[in-house]
């Protein structure tokens, strides 16, 4: 049995939100998780509730009350957790 890959998926933009988490899902070895923001996000809230079973994390840089990066720097700080960084962005996370 291929193991299937979680992903988070976090964005505030409900439509984004939702096409994504489809078009995720399509491929058999992903599971994604569509988290919508519609109000101010608690990164540590997130972090308890996701933290150790996320394989990747995809989130939006504007978040309501929070930005992508803060987020990201959040999970990475959560014991046993999985995730590696990776960016575009020339800064290094």
């Amino acid at each position: 049995m291929n193991k299937k890959y979680t992903i988070l998926f976090v964005e505030d933009e409900e439509a984004i939100c939702s096409s994504m988490t489809l078009l995720l899902s399509k491929n058999e070895k992903y599971h994604a998780i569509g988290y919508h923001v519609n109000e101010n996000l608690d990164p540590h809230k997130l972090t308890k509730d996701f933290g150790t079973c996320i394989d990747v994390l995809i989130a939006d840089y504007y978040i309501p009350g929070c930005d992508g990066i803060t987020l990201i720097e959040t999970f990475k700080e959560t014991p046993n957790n999985k995730i590696k960084v990776y960016s575009t962005n020339s800064k290094k996370y």
